[in-house]
């Protein structure tokens, strides 16, 4: 078989390329720097490109009976055959180097998520090399037919090791990864702020507590953030007018923190864009109070994501929204996918318990207080599982 070239922003990317294409039994032959053009001669980069192939197998080889195994395995390999399992050997030692290089790395750096990610998925790639044990396999396969993706299901995997694998195994660790925190409406005076990227929900959900505020009684003062999506005030108004809420705007930090601690209602609930929160940007103000006045408010900072989130995304945002210091998740669009795999994804990135469950656009209906086992039936049917 003629070698193959693969690529990857870095070693680890570009030899997981050539395993999922070949297979376990690829043979790596050379590696190196290549450079990636940019834009008008800017913006460029360097990729890491690998020449990767299988083992040749002679046109006349035959079946043979094993011979009695009176040594290793090994010991009866030559040829190509042997040189593969050389080959592979020799690429696990050098993994396992890299391996230990980067957690030198990270111990030395502090806390670096990228680098932590990037142990995560050496790690992935060493135990994809050597193999595993067959109820790791199963479990990792049953993650993987959930959708579920990335570092997770090797953590996964590896906590099952030596338990009775099954459905309550399995849901065990599920339930372990998926936290929960208190429903955002129980307490009052409450300030419920919802950040996170475009598109994910935030504006319906703002509109869905506010009204289960008001039909517990409470009085709300919705705040609008949104300046740059076209109609997201307006939007934000035709609900405040039909549930009888009053309704504000804030343009700067300033603007922000004077409104919340002006409000005079039950709850207040802001509803931002979905820009990455900045220095000098409105939302910065949702960040802990770092000074002596303290707002008499329980503080309620929810990062809004889709249950149909991928594991790299789960990381990026996660990363990006973490300078607001957020309480708690709420999870959207639950009735949009049948493999609500993000539950996991942003509860491994980011670490926060899922406070809110959102599965519709109907206001307020769908909209619940999340559980635990709510969020694993989600995840892993027991019909499916």
């Amino acid at each position: 078989m003629s070698p193959q070239l693969f690529r990857g922003r870095n070693v680890v990317e570009a030899r997981r390329a050539a395993l999922e294409q070949l297979g376990p039994e690829a043979v790596v032959l050379t590696t190196r720097s290549v450079t990636r053009n940019g834009i008008g001669g800017w913006f460029g980069a360097s990729d890491v490109e690998l020449a990767a192939t299988l083992p040749e197998t002679p046109h006349d080889a035959r079946p043979a009976a094993d011979p009695p195994a009176h040594f290793a395995p090994g010991a009866y390999l030559t040829g190509t055959a042997a040189k593969s399992v050389s080959d592979v050997a020799a690429l696990r030692a050098e993994l396992k180097g890299d391996l230990r290089s980067l957690k030198s790395m990270l111990a030395k750096s502090g806390d670096s998520a990228e680098l932590a990610a990037e142990i995560a998925q050496l790690r992935e790639l060493v135990e994809t090399i050597a193999g595993t044990k067959p109820g790791r396999d199963r479990a990792a396969a049953d993650l993987r037919s959930f959708g579920i993706e990335g570092p997770v299901v090797q953590a996964i995997a590896r906590a099952l090791k030596g338990k009775d694998y099954g459905d309550a195994a399995l849901r065990e660790e599920l339930a372990r990864i998926i936290q929960t925190a208190a429903w955002p409406l129980e307490a009052e005076p409450t300030l419920i702020a919802v950040i996170g990227p475009s598109g994910v929900g935030k504006t319906t959900t703002a509109a869905k507590l506010a009204a289960r505020a008001r039909m517990d009684g409470r009085t709300v003062t919705l705040v609008g953030c949104d300046s740059f999506r076209v109609g997201a005030i307006e939007q934000l108004a035709c609900y405040a007018d039909l549930m009888g809420a009053e309704l504000t705007t804030a343009q700067t930090s300033d603007e922000l923190r004077s409104i919340v601690d002006g409000a005079r209602t039950d709850v207040v609930i802001v509803d931002t864009s979905g820009r990455p929160p900045t220095a000098d940007g409105v939302e910065i103000a949702l960040a802990p109070r770092r000074s002596t006045q303290r707002t008499a408010r329980k503080r309620h900072v929810l990062l809004c994501v889709p249950a149909t989130l991928r594991a790299n995304d789960a990381a990026r945002i996660s990363r990006r929204y973490g300078a607001l210091t957020p309480t708690a998740m709420v999870i959207t669009k639950i009735d949009e996918t049948d493999s609500p795999a993000g539950i996991v994804h942003a509860s491994w990135a980011s670490k926060l318990p899922v406070s809110v469950m959102c599965f519709g656009q109907r206001v307020p209906e769908d909209v619940a207080p999340a559980t635990v086992q709510a969020l694993v039936d989600y995840v892993a049917p027991r019909s499916a599982a």
